[in-house]
């Protein structure tokens, strides 16, 4: 999906809108990107994050460091601490910074870039987030976290 020259993974704003509306989970984003150019990314492709805890390269240097950071931020806006969390990401770095964190992992990709997350040891990859059903029994069938 095309929305003002940003490309959109499909069910991407669905995901984002069902997971930031439910009770069960807390949703933060991660980049290892500048926050600017993240945002204007993100606006681009019609996402809605204005509201989402969020960290960037601004941040931290290091991915985990960044998620790390993201993750706090969701837990400070839900009052509350996770016990476990997923990493939903579509770069072999970020399946990297997961294991690192002892993170679960979704990996989102088709063709070369899926097989280049497998090759890494990631178990999941799908190539979108339709439909919103089935990619959020990826989260309850892992008892997986509650980070994206």
């Amino acid at each position: 999906m095309q929305n003002q020259g940003a490309l959109q993974i499909p069910g991407s704003a669905e995901i984002l809108s069902v997971l930031s509306n439910s009770s069960e989970f807390a949703v933060a984003l991660a980049t290892g990107g500048l926050s600017l150019s993240a945002e204007l990314k993100l606006r681009r492709a019609g996402l809605p994050f204005t509201l989402m805890p969020f960290a960037s390269s601004n941040d931290a240097v290091s991915r985990e460091d960044i998620l790390r950071i993201a993750a706090a931020r969701a837990a400070e806006k839900r009052a509350t601490q996770f016990a476990r969390f997923t990493y939903v990401g579509d770069g072999v770095w970020d399946a990297k910074a997961a294991r690192e964190l002892g993170w679960g992992f979704i990996g989102i990709g088709s063709g070369e870039q899926a097989d280049r997350l497998r090759q890494t040891g990631v178990q999941i990859v799908v190539p979108d987030y339709r439909p919103t059903e089935a990619f959020l029994r990826l989260f309850v069938d892992q008892d997986q976290a509650r980070i994206l």
